[in-house]
């Protein structure tokens, strides 16, 4: 069976060996798009590429990802920056400094614990 007749309205379908991968190839897809909107009409320029080169804005941009405390992605760079719940898997490797938030803890059903889950909300995000 091919992906196209699994989901046939998903023609950008790409496949990864391992969790980790999709996690890093996510990472990365969500960050290029966000810098093309961010760049608009204006494209890629010289000095974006030898920024980049040199690992230094704007070439290489200073963006984060909000990960959760206690969570597990993977062994990766970018998915171990991610992650929180091993410290030993995470020792003696550089990582990314991502902010961390605690994961709200939800009761369900949703519709039974609304002022609970909205505390919950409350309290690991603000009030926003």
């Amino acid at each position: 069976m091919t992906l196209e007749k699994v989901s046939p309205n998903l023609p950008n379908i790409t496949t990864f060996s391992c969790g980790s991968c999709v996690i890093e190839n996510a990472f990365k897809a969500m960050m290029i798009a966000y810098q093309m909107e961010e760049r608009g009409d204006q494209g890629i320029s010289e000095d974006d590429i030898d920024c980049a080169l040199k690992n230094q804005p704007p070439g290489s941009p200073n963006l984060a990802i909000l990960t959760f405390k206690n969570a597990h992605h993977g062994h990766t760079m970018g998915a171990l920056s991610a992650s929180s719940s091993n410290g030993l898997a995470k020792l003696d490797i550089p990582a990314f400094h991502w902010p961390q938030a605690n994961f709200p803890k939800y009761k369900y059903p949703l519709e039974q614990f609304l002022c609970y889950n909205t505390n919950q909300d409350r309290e690991m995000f603000g009030d926003g």
